[in-house]
């Protein structure tokens, strides 16, 4: 704590509620702790190719329009087909038609949603997840390594180099691999067919400021730039 300029600290440690708890290890706590942060990431990766690919689209409707102003047919052509290539990508990670909380039932989830389904599962109850848990992580874990990494190191190996060489040519601005900047949050946004964190209506998402850590009740939420942190005789 920090007042009148002065600052002070107080030690303190986590422990087990006893009777609650009274049937489960610290080793399965921590197996359930490490299990969670570790589907929480890939959550985040998820979340955070989403976002590059709608800032790479961002920039490409703005060429677009100078490409217009320009008349150059070919320039455009190769914006609007670098466009549905990401486009694709992102359609693999997130479910871009959800408009309503019910719109989940009416198209089939993505690998985002996949992803924090499986993190409610884990901490659904404190005990040591089971082997069905391990086993879909690791599946997805390998769709996302398969769908996010992959495809667009190809992308952007492959279509950025020669749609920049054709903007360069009008003396137009290159694209750049950068993320969506959205005001508030930090991943999707929860409306509007728009990518976002949090479980309300299907989606997945976290907001600015938060990251997964350990709570009260089992959920894993840290706040920002907090470390999460095992209760007292826990080692990593």
């Amino acid at each position: 704590m920090t007042a009148d300029g002065e600052t002070a600290t107080q030690p303190f440690a986590i422990t087990r509620e006893p009777r609650l708890l009274k049937d489960v290890t610290d080793q399965d706590l921590r197996e359930e702790f490490d299990l969670a942060i570790k589907v929480r990431d890939k959550a985040s990766q998820a979340n955070e190719a989403v976002l590059l690919v709608r800032g790479i689209k961002a920039q490409i409707d703005g060429s677009q329009e100078q490409a217009r102003r320009e008349v150059s047919a070919p320039v455009a052509k190769a914006l609007d087909d670098f466009a549905a290539a990401l486009s694709a990508i992102e359609g693999e990670i997130y479910q871009v038609k959800l408009q309503s909380s019910q719109d989940p039932l009416n198209f089939p989830i993505k690998l985002n949603n996949k992803i924090a389904a499986l993190q409610g599962v884990i901490e659904s109850a404190d005990v040591r997840p089971t082997e069905q848990a391990y086993s879909v992580f690791r599946t997805l874990s390998n769709g996302a390594r398969r769908t996010a990494r992959a495809s667009w190191t190809r992308r952007r190996r492959r279509a950025m180099p020669p749609v920049n060489q054709l903007l360069q040519r009008l003396k137009l601005d290159p694209i750049k691999a950068e993320p969506l900047k959205v005001e508030g949050v930090s991943a999707v946004r929860r409306e509007g067919g728009k990518a976002g964190e949090g479980r309300e209506g299907g989606k997945v998402g976290r907001w600015e400021g938060h990251k997964a850590g350990r709570s009260q009740g089992g959920k894993v939420t840290r706040q920002e730039g907090q470390k999460a942190e095992r209760p007292e005789g826990w080692k990593s």
